[in-house]
């Protein structure tokens, strides 16, 4: 079967703005959930995405340069029909395993 769930944009994630920063940290509404399949609104797809991008733009210079290459990696594999990053870069396919983890 799959899992099915209900989460609020403020509580999707330990970081959403709902969420008080707590000892130890609270988890959200995807990582207890841990859906099959995560589907959402597309506003609340853009929030996500504003928080992804924001903890990209916090890492250390070369980090970022890793997390370009692998996202226009993505992108490539994308538009060649495939799904995700085909990575060969060990940061960027650590990242991305993080966020898919939290997805679902």
């Amino acid at each position: 079967g799959a899992k099915v769930g209900y989460g609020s944009v403020g509580t999707l994630t330990p970081t959403s703005p709902k969420m008080l920063q707590t000892s130890p940290p609270q988890l959200g509404d995807v990582a207890i959930v841990a859906p099959s399949i995560f589907v959402a609104a597309p506003a609340v797809l853009d929030k996500v995405l504003v928080g992804i991008k924001a903890k990209f733009a916090a890492l250390p210079g070369i980090l970022q340069g890793r997390v370009n290459a692998a996202i226009a990696n993505g992108k490539c594999d994308y538009d060649s029909g495939g799904v995700g990053a085909n990575c060969t870069y060990l940061i960027g396919n650590l990242i991305f395993k993080k966020v898919q983890k939290l997805l679902g």
